[in-house]
Formats: C-alpha cells, sequence, structure tokens
C-alpha cells in the first residue's frame, strides 16, 4: 500500500522517477554549463539543501538544474516535496517563472523575454512608456520591475532604458514606412493593436481586464495621431 504524502513534507525519490517540465525550456532554455559545473561542485560538498517541487505525476515544477546535475552525479535519492494537486498550465508557468526570479535566472531570446515580462507585468509594452510621475499607477518603475525580476534597481533602471530606446526605435521606423506624425506609443496600427490586446487579456482576471482597459483609453488618442498623416504646409 502506498504511503501518503502529506503537504509540504520533505520525501526522497530517485531522480529518475521525476520528469522535467516543458514549460520550463520555453521559458528559460538551457542553462549554460558553467553554471550547471558550479552547482555540481556546491551540490558534492553540502547536498541539495532545497527540495524539489513536484506534482503529483511526477512533472517538475522547481528545481530543473538540480535534477540535471542529480542524474549527473547518479545520486540515489533527492528531497522531493510534492503538491496536492495538478496545476494548470496557467499556475505551472506561474511557479517556474518566480521559482527562475528567485534564483534571478532569466529566460533567454527575444520571444521568450517579451512573453516573459508581459506575465509579470500586463500590458508591459504599453505601460513601460508611461511616465511613472504622471502615471505612477500603471507605468512600471525601476522599483516595481526591480521587485518582479530579481534584479537590482540600478540594474533594472539600465534594463527598462534600454527597452524603452528599444521601443522608440520600433515608433520611429514604422513612422517613417507610413509616413506619419509621431507620438511615443506602440505602433501595430489601430486594429492590429486591439486584435493583440484582446487576445492577449484572455485568461486575465477582471481587475487586470479593467487595468488594461484604462491604459488603451489613455492611448487610444496618440495611436489615433499615430497613424493619422502629417500635413504639409503650403509654401507662400
Amino acid at each position: 500500500m502506498k504511503r501518503r504524502v502529506w503537504e509540504n513534507e520533505v520525501v526522497f525519490v530517485s531522480p529518475n522517477k521525476l520528469k522535467s517540465n516543458p514549460l520550463q525550456k520555453e521559458w528559460f532554455g538551457t542553462r549554460v554549463k558553467e553554471h550547471l559545473d558550479e552547482l555540481a561542485d556546491d551540490i558534492k560538498t553540502n547536498g541539495i539543501d532545497t527540495a524539489l517541487k513536484v506534482m503529483p505525476d511526477n512533472t517538475l515544477l522547481c528545481g530543473h538544474n538540480r535534477l540535471i546535475v542529480a542524474k549527473t552525479l547518479r545520486l540515489k535519492t533527492v528531497p522531493v516535496i510534492y503538491t496536492k494537486k495538478m496545476l494548470s498550465k496557467s499556475d505551472q508557468e506561474l511557479k517556474i517563472i518566480s521559482d527562475n526570479v528567485l534564483r534571478r535566472h532569466l529566460p533567454t531570446g527575444k520571444k521568450s523575454m517579451k512573453r516573459f515580462y508581459e506575465r509579470l507585468f500586463p500590458g508591459f509594452h504599453d505601460r513601460v512608456m508611461l511616465n511613472p510621475l504622471s502615471n505612477p499607477k500603471m507605468a512600471i518603475s525601476a522599483k516595481k520591475f526591480a521587485e518582479k525580476t530579481g534584479l537590482s534597481i540600478p540594474q533594472a533602471k539600465v534594463k527598462l532604458a534600454e527597452i524603452r530606446r528599444n521601443e522608440k526605435r520600433k515608433v520611429s521606423m514604422a513612422a517613417r514606412k507610413h509616413n506619419t506624425s509621431i507620438h511615443i506609443g506602440r505602433v501595430d496600427g489601430i486594429k492590429k493593436y486591439f486584435t493583440r490586446l484582446k487576445r492577449d487579456m484572455a485568461g486575465f482576471d477582471k481587475k487586470t481586464n479593467k487595468m488594461i482597459i484604462n491604459i488603451v483609453n489613455e492611448r487610444a488618442k496618440e495611436l489615433e495621431e499615430i497613424f493619422t498623416p502629417t500635413k504639409r504646409k503650403k509654401k507662400s
């Protein structure tokens, strides 16, 4: 008869019994060899001091790198805490993201980073361009960014400045292409913008949806101006 495992109880399980979660690779890729070597040295000396988080079907939520190292070192068992029930894909993503952010393992690749920021801050690529002084509730300050990503505040300031420069560059390029007057904002085209926004809002709660709608209302006028051709003055 299988023994009942209590919630938050640490049990010892063979690493070969555990399965990696495909969402880990999708969001964060594979860690570089140097990092895994450092982790292996630490585990050889101190063992695994933080239990891996696993769902009832043995799919991993937290501890993917520890599992890789445990298999490499051929450890017989690893400490594991099982969740009470299976988690939805959305909840699995939140667990994986929070664990990696806690350890400052940020995703790699532009698409992964974009999805990562949108998950941490719904409506990120619109909110990041808002002024924290004029709109502290909606805007993304360096402090907020640092808290969610695990970066220091100086690092967050540098990263936000880089993201804002890239957003402005996209706007400038689109403006030259469409020959339009320019304001800082998304330049996907109004129809495409709202289609994307409606898709992104699926799955968010009512409070989050309301927040995004408020951002849209603020930006709608700007978007209309962006796609209104500039009238050239006639020479007298």
